[in-house]
């Protein structure tokens, strides 16, 4: 297990920066395509996108669109390969708190027929 390499207080941190990155590429990637939809919209219509947004569009997003779609596969690989690592080590135990939810384990009883 390549975690063992890693020291437990830096886990912590490259799992955070990986939740984060993943965020960011996905969120970029979405106003990517939104933008490439607006630019699309214009063409359907057949009027001219205005200069500035044009220039964004088509300059800066439609190229780089492919790698900003790899690049956040790549993010949320790397983030699921971490946590598998995490859950197949041996040294790891999953477990829920269910006392302070009063669920299954406490002494009342968790009414099946209630959603909450």
């Amino acid at each position: 297990n390549f975690l063992a390499l890693i020291p437990a207080p830096l886990q912590g941190p490259i799992e955070s920066f990986l939740y984060t990155s993943t965020g960011v590429l996905l969120s970029a990637f979405i106003v990517a395509g939104l933008a490439i939809t607006v630019d699309a919209y214009y063409v359907s219509v057949k009027e001219p996108l205005p200069d500035t947004l044009a220039n964004l569009i088509v300059d800066v997003i439609e190229p780089n669109f492919t790698n900003a779609g790899l690049a956040f596969l790549a993010s949320s690989v790397s983030l699921g390969l971490f946590k598998i690592a995490q859950f197949s080590n041996p040294a790891i135990q999953y477990s829920e708190d269910f006392a302070s939810r009063n669920e299954e384990g406490t002494s009342k009883p968790k009414d099946p027929d209630s959603m909450w």
